[in-house]
Parts: C-alpha cells; sequence; structure tokens
C-alpha cells in the first residue's frame, strides 16, 4: 500500500513538472514571437534632441537628426523638406554634402545635420520646418516636425563695432580705424571685406592689432572678441569730400557692418611769383614797365575771389595796374597770369627800390600768397644828353678861360 502511494506520488509530481514546463515553453514563444514580428514589420524613425530652436533674422542653423531603421531588414530611405516659407533654405547634410536618401542597415542608424536658414528679412514669429522619411512608394514612414523661432532684436551672430567711424586725412595719408568683432554665436571662422563705394585707386588692409601682417578672415571661439585694424588710403589724385567705407564682417549667411566715412577736406595754398622766377626789374625813372605775374593754386580745392594788390611800401608818386585786378576762380593745380604795370616818379632818384606785390583769395577760406619786388630806377637817356650837355658847356668855359689867360 505504501509502495503503490509512492508510486503513485512520483507519477504525479513528474506530471506537474511537465505541465510547468510547457507552460514555460508556451510564455516563452509567446513573449518571442510577438518581437520578431515587430521587429519583421517596424517603420524608421526620425528624432532630435532640440525640436523648437530661436534664432535672429537672417541666421543660420544646424540641428542633428538621428533616424533609425528598428526592423530586421534594410531599408533604402528618401527624405522631403517642407518650410514655412518657399524663399528659406533647409537641407540635410552630412560631411558638409547635401543629403538625399540614406541607406539604413536592418536595427541601425545614421545621424545627418538639417541645416535652416531663413532669409533676412523674416518677420518675428515660429516658423515649422518638416522632414518627412519616406520609402521608394513615396509611403510617409516618419515626419519630424522642427519649431523655428525668429527675433529680428536677437543677436545675430556677429557684431563689429568701432568708436570713431569718421577720420579725416589729406589724400595720400593713411588713416587707421579701430575695430572690435564679436562672435557671438558659435562659428568658429569670420570674413571680413571692405569695399569703397564707386572709388577707384584706395588701397585698404586689414590687420590683427598690434601686428603687421595683412589678413581677411580670423578664427574665433564661441563669444570670444578680438580687435582688428583697418588701414584706408585715398589716391593722392582724389578731391576733396565724404567717402563711404563699407567693413563687412561674415560667415555664412550671417553678418554685420560698419559704415566707415573717411573726409578728404580741401587743401588751400596759395602761390605767387613772376613768370621767369626773377623778382626784380629795372625802369627808367618817369616811365612805365612790365612784369608778367603768376598766381597757382597749389591746393586740392578751388580759389574764388583773387584780389592783386600791392603793399604799403610803394614808394610816393609811384602807381601800379594789374591786369585782371582779380581772378574769379583758379581750380587745383592751375594757374593764371595777371599782367603788372609800374609807373615811376618822375623825380624819383636813381637807385633800388623794393615793395610788395600781394595776392589774396576770399573764398572759400582767405588765403594770401606775397613777395617783394626789387624795381631798379634808372635815369634815362634824356638825362644822359642832360649830362653831356653840362660836361660840354663846363669844358667850354674852361677852354676859354685858358685861352684868355694864355694871351696875357
Amino acid at each position: 500500500m505504501d509502495g503503490k502511494w509512492t508510486n503513485t506520488s512520483y507519477r504525479s509530481v513528474k506530471m506537474k513538472k511537465t505541465a510547468i514546463t510547457l507552460f514555460g515553453l508556451i510564455l516563452i514563444l509567446g513573449l518571442t514571437v510577438p518581437h520578431v514580428y515587430a521587429d519583421s514589420s517596424g517603420e524608421v524613425s526620425m528624432t532630435t534632441p532640440f525640436p523648437h530652436v530661436v534664432i535672429g533674422s537672417g541666421e543660420s542653423v544646424d540641428r542633428k537628426i538621428t533616424i533609425h531603421n528598428p526592423s530586421s531588414s534594410s531599408k533604402l530611405v528618401n527624405f522631403s523638406i517642407s518650410t514655412a516659407n518657399d524663399n528659406w533654405s533647409a537641407s540635410l547634410r552630412e560631411s558638409g554634402v547635401e543629403v538625399k536618401s540614406a541607406y539604413l542597415q536592418a536595427g541601425g542608424e545614421s545621424n545627418l545635420t538639417l541645416r535652416i536658414s531663413p532669409p533676412t528679412d523674416t518677420k518675428e514669429g515660429t516658423y515649422p520646418v518638416e522632414v518627412k522619411a519616406l520609402n521608394q512608394e513615396e509611403t510617409v514612414l516618419d515626419t519630424l516636425e522642427i519649431l523655428v523661432d525668429v527675433e529680428p532684436s536677437a543677436v545675430t551672430g556677429i557684431e563689429v563695432q568701432t568708436k570713431y567711424p569718421k577720420m579725416e586725412g589729406p589724400p595720400g595719408k593713411k588713416m587707421e580705424f579701430t575695430i572690435d568683432v564679436t562672435n557671438h554665436g558659435d562659428r568658429k571662422t569670420i570674413n571680413y571685406g571692405v569695399n569703397v563705394q564707386g572709388q577707384e585707386g584706395w588701397k585698404t588692409n586689414i590687420s590683427p592689432r598690434f601686428e603687421d601682417k595683412s589678413i581677411n578672415s580670423q578664427s574665433f571661439e564661441a563669444g570670444e572678441e578680438k580687435t582688428i585694424n583697418l588701414t584706408v588710403t585715398p589716391p593722392e589724385t582724389v578731391k576733396p569730400d565724404d567717402y563711404k567705407v563699407d567693413f563687412v564682417a561674415s560667415s555664412g549667411a550671417v553678418k554685420d557692418n560698419l559704415s566707415l566715412i573717411v573726409s578728404i577736406p580741401g587743401t588751400y595754398k596759395l602761390d605767387l611769383t613772376t613768370k621767369t622766377g626773377r623778382l626784380n626789374t629795372k625802369i627808367e625813372r618817369g616811365s612805365t614797365g612790365t612784369v608778367q605775374l603768376v598766381v597757382r593754386n597749389r591746393g586740392s580745392a578751388p580759389l574764388k575771389n583773387i584780389q592783386l594788390s600791392t603793399g604799403y611800401n610803394l614808394p610816393s608818386g609811384w602807381s601800379t595796374e594789374f591786369n585782371p585786378e582779380t581772378v574769379p576762380v583758379i581750380e587745383p593745380k592751375s594757374q593764371q597770369t595777371v599782367e603788372l604795370t609800374v609807373e615811376t616818379a618822375d623825380d624819383t632818384v636813381p637807385g633800388d627800390y623794393s615793395f610788395e606785390i600781394r595776392a589774396n583769395a576770399t573764398e572759400p577760406y582767405d588765403r594770401t600768397a606775397s613777395f617783394d619786388l626789387r624795381v631798379t630806377v634808372s635815369p634815362g637817356t634824356s638825362w644822359g644828353f642832360v649830362g653831356i650837355g653840362i660836361i660840354g658847356i663846363i669844358l667850354a668855359g674852361l677852354f676859354l678861360m685858358f685861352w684868355r689867360f694864355g694871351r696875357r
């Protein structure tokens, strides 16, 4: 009796173990088969760690996108991007190259960069950018939406400033602007450009502060500020005026610029001399003589209303006349010939005399040039005959005197 019970109990325990084993196998199959089924029918998914970003108007932004293929088979995935406006630029890129499709291994993934570039005139607001993953039948496998907040008041990423936007100097002289460049974004390189609008012959040079080398770009860390020098040299022939010089710092679509002014003041230099360069002449007593004067404008701006005159030291009884007496205008690097007539007095004692000759331009600024003209006055031919006559009379008197005394 005890033996039967023991045998029966044994069989019962064995059946229970078998049932438990079968239940475990069914449970494992139940869990495993659906999992395999999900893998075979899984779709592509796209994710990004930052689906909502804020940028300034005209600033580009790059976002990382991960495309995952959870299925058990490889897939060729095409991409489609739609933006809020047609004039926006958006593309998927990898190593700087635009990507239109990606081949994903079973259970694999790929990382791409979505570059979004709104135009500079984009108004403030929130704009959606939608990326779609499609299969070869153009069926949408997944859609990823990124929201872009555009804020015109936001920092554009590059900022250029100067304390002194206007410089003044003569033609041919170097003028140096000190400019601070700040990288508010994460750009690694900032390029520089200079343009003197509508002008030729101007020389420009950009260099790091306290260095002599010329540059057209610099490397920046995020948030870094650097100071550069912009040297502008106008040509020698430039006319007096204010000239606009545009300085631009850019990185991709992001840029900032400065409107600088180079002021070329007019130089006013009046010169007066004679046509021969000699500052002396000869005139007979009581006669007139002429001297050709040359009035020159050696400056870079026109001189107007140039008046000719003599100084206070003109000898008594003498007179002068200028033809013309007033020159309306003399252009830069030009000259005007004026004839001076000098008349000496009849009672002038022969000898050397000097007096001042002056040219005075009253417009636009008072400018004066002068020199002393030396005049040698000779007695004249009539006084020569008188002298000969006097000598003849004296000789005749001496002859008569010797003749009379000789007869005695």
